[in-house]
């Protein structure tokens, strides 16, 4: 009988390396922004740096979403797995009678 295996600790390994990842990049500090000078840029500036920030907290929710969804994917794989490997045992018995 061929062998049927789904291996969750790997897809929970890799799933965690990705969250630390994505909690690696919400955690960046927050740059500071001049606010005593009225330099031309200052405004552009202001504005990317607000964007840089909102979309990293975007990415970041995106990641852990994704990891989130990976591993209910292996679970889901893994019970599917399990069901169909006690199948074949059944039908296997049955064939040796």
């Amino acid at each position: 009988m061929k062998e049927i295996k789904s291996d969750i600790l790997i897809v929970q390994q890799l799933a965690s390396a990705m969250k630390t990842g994505g909690d690696a990049l919400a955690s960046v500090s927050n740059a500071s922004k001049d606010e005593k000078t009225k330099l031309l840029g200052n405004d552009s500036a202001h504005h990317a740096i607000d964007l840089s920030q909102s979309k990293a907290k975007d990415i970041s929710l995106a990641i852990q979403s994704a990891c989130t969804n990976i591993k209910s994917v292996a679970e889901q794989f893994q019970a599917v797995d399990e069901d169909s490997v006690g199948r074949f045992r059944l039908i296997e018995g049955q064939n040796r009678e």
